[in-house]
This record gives structure tokens, C-alpha cells and sequence, in this order.
């Protein structure tokens, strides 16, 4: 049986345990697919209350996975469930790379979305009552 090491993230919350790095082969078992990341992705994040939306763009790298939320400003503790999502797809995706971004819309000056999202993104789902 192989040792296992605990991952955190910059924010200290510890993630449960993950393969060591020599196990990473086997990761390719357990790969998924950009389109099923994208999915769980969204099924998963959609349920945090202030997440207001989520857009994809593709780029050279692979995709760029843009997150809007409606929180207090400033609140980075509020990104970290997030994070989290983030971090589980990022170890199952098979290539290309996916990007994250989370953007709390009250910390922008821009009142709307669509000002800052690059305008070939595509939606991939938005909360009915966010505006």
C-alpha cells in the first residue's frame, strides 16, 4: 500500500488525502473529459448560494472558466468553496487545461458581467434571479 500525502490550499484548508505524486499514472484511470469537468463543475458550484454565474471561453492553453458571485467584498474565505470545486476538477480533467477565475461583481465598478468576461465566452448556466 502506498503512502498518501495531504494537499492544502494557499488558504490552509486541507484537502482529503490525495495520491502521492508517484502515483499519478494512475490518475489517467480517473481522468474525465473537459465537458464532463465542466459539468460537474457547474453542478457543483451552482449550489453556493451567491455564485451568480458561470462562463467558458476557450483558448490556446484549453479553457478559461470564468465564476461571477454576489458576495461581500473583499470576503476571500467566501472564494474558497469554490476553490475547492476548482482544485477536485483540476486533479480529474484529462488535457487541455482548465483555467479558473472567480470574480465577485461587488468589488468591480463594471455593472455587468459581460463587461469584463471576454465577449466569445459561453454561458454555461446563471442563477434566474441574478440580474
Amino acid at each position: 500500500m502506498q503512502a498518501k500525502q495531504t494537499k492544502t490550499h494557499s488558504h490552509g484548508n486541507a484537502l482529503e488525502s490525495r495520491p502521492a505524486a508517484n502515483d499519478l499514472a494512475k490518475k489517467s484511470v480517473d481522468a474525465i473529459e473537459v465537458d464532463e469537468a465542466l459539468s460537474l463543475f457547474v453542478e457543483r458550484v451552482r449550489a453556493i448560494e451567491y455564485v451568480d454565474e458561470i462562463r467558458c471561453v476557450q483558448v490556446d492553453s484549453g479553457h478559461e472558466v470564468w465564476t461571477f458571485i454576489s458576495a461581500p467584498p473583499f470576503k476571500a474565505e467566501l472564494r474558497f468553496p469554490i476553490h475547492d470545486v476548482e482544485w477536485e476538477i483540476t486533479e480529474r480533467v484529462a488535457e487541455p487545461v482548465l483555467d479558473f477565475r472567480v470574480i465577485n461583481t461587488r468589488e468591480l465598478e463594471y455593472d455587468s458581467e459581460t463587461a469584463i468576461a471576454p465577449a466569445s465566452s459561453l454561458l454555461l448556466w446563471k442563477k434566474v434571479d441574478a440580474e
